[in-house]
């Protein structure tokens, strides 16, 4: 109770004067959007590529659902090796695969599959359907927070190597006197 007591000064004696460190700051709340919304694209394809990688561990052989996951493995492996091999990507030179069979292996996981990585394959199927539905949003989403990354590394190299001016010390401004050794003998 104390605690609350004393936070009111604490408050009341905030400092609002600009902090040095972020005068400046290049970036405004659309450019912190795009960088979080760039941030988000670039996790779930991370995320999909990791459920991925996970679903080839899995032994579907026996279940009833091994087309589907082939179908899906095979559907997911070349667009991956397509957007990896684009530099620059948009909508029209990258497509997200369409005859995926989500919907029936999520039906049988839900339904028949025990084993432990049911929840994990259960996130992975929902991170599919996420690049799925938004994939069309993202190379402009991209786009958008390589701009915003543009202005802050231009800021922070500003920052750190300000323009300073040049003393020329054989010119009269340098103050400086210079002792020369006595010569030897």
């Amino acid at each position: 109770m104390k605690e609350l007591l004393v936070l009111p000064g604490k408050v009341w004696n905030f400092d609002p004067k600009v902090l040095e460190k972020i005068e400046n700051f290049p970036l405004d709340g659309e450019d912190v959007k795009a960088v979080s919304d760039g941030t988000n694209v670039l996790e779930t394809i991370r995320n999909v590529q990791n459920g991925l990688e996970m679903m080839k561990t899995l032994d579907v052989e026996n279940l009833g659902i091994k087309d589907s996951w082939d179908l899906l493995d095979s559907s997911l492996s070349q667009f991956f090796e397509i957007l990896s091999s684009q530099k620059i990507w948009n909508s029209s030179n990258v497509s997200f695969p369409t005859n995926l069979p989500i919907d029936t292996i999520k039906t049988f996981i839900e339904d028949e599959y025990q084993e432990n990585q049911r929840n994990d394959i259960l996130n992975f199927l929902k991170e599919i359907q996420i690049l799925k539905t938004d994939f069309h949003e993202y190379p402009n989403k991209l786009e958008k927070m390589n701009e915003a990354m543009e202005k802050m590394k231009r800021w922070e190299d500003e920052k750190m190597n300000p323009v300073k001016t040049m003393v020329d010390c054989f010119e009269m401004e340098c103050n400086a006197s210079l002792k020369l050794p006595e010569a030897s003998n």
